[in-house]
């Protein structure tokens, strides 16, 4: 009886090992999801969702192509203003132009056009691009060059003389701005005819 009973326990401490061994190795993996995971809100869960590698990646490239589209722009405008500088006002153009494909609301591309074209006597292209300068960026080195062209190129007196009267009252504007707008307004009257009106010859309206 005594055999029997050793016998029946020994095959009774099998199974529990069975058993144990069987829990031991069919465990919860350690790869289980964040849905799994007891004590873990819904946006937690969304986590591994959004740490997608892929979307990562096109974010980084969409970054980098727009740093790199500001550079190119940056440079293009930096040739336009120094083709002004070097009188050179077909290339200036060109470089305006340029950098305007890549930025149709660049004032300072807009600017280097509107001046590029003044300079080779493309009077109204020249102010069309001053105004849409100034729509973009009040400035009263730009308000100065378009007064000079209505008064003395594009016969528009009364638009030309308010537009340098509006340089002489603003505070921003610089005291060398001011005095030059001064005495434009001093040697042309408003209600001389601007079709008689001569530009004096050291008269510029770059900033």
């Amino acid at each position: 009886m005594t055999n029997f009973i050793r016998h029946l326990l020994m095959i009774l401490l099998g199974f529990c090992l069975v058993g144990l061994g069987y829990a031991l190795v069919y465990k919860t993996p350690i790869f289980q999801t964040v849905q799994n995971q007891p004590g873990l809100s819904e946006d937690q869960m969304k986590i591994s969702e959004t740490q997608d590698p892929k979307n990562n990646n096109d974010s980084a490239q969409a970054s980098s192509s727009r740093l790199s589209a500001d550079a190119e722009l940056n440079m293009l405008i930096s040739m336009a203003k120094k083709m002004l500088a070097e009188q050179n006002w077909n290339y200036a153009e060109m470089y305006a132009l340029k950098a305007l494909v890549k930025n149709a609301q660049s004032a300072e591309a807009l600017y280097c056009l509107g001046i590029s074209r003044y300079r080779m006597e493309r009077y109204e292209e020249a102010a069309l691009a001053l105004e849409k300068t100034l729509q973009l960026q009040d400035d009263p080195a730009v308000r100065y060059s378009l007064g000079v062209l209505y008064l003395y190129y594009l016969g528009q007196a009364t638009k030309g003389t308010n537009l340098l009267h509006s340089v002489v009252n603003d505070g921003e504007a610089n005291d060398e701005l001011k005095s030059n707008a001064s005495r434009l307004l001093s040697d042309n009257a408003a209600k001389e005819s601007v079709q008689a009106a001569k530009a004096p010859e050291s008269m510029s309206i770059d900033k």
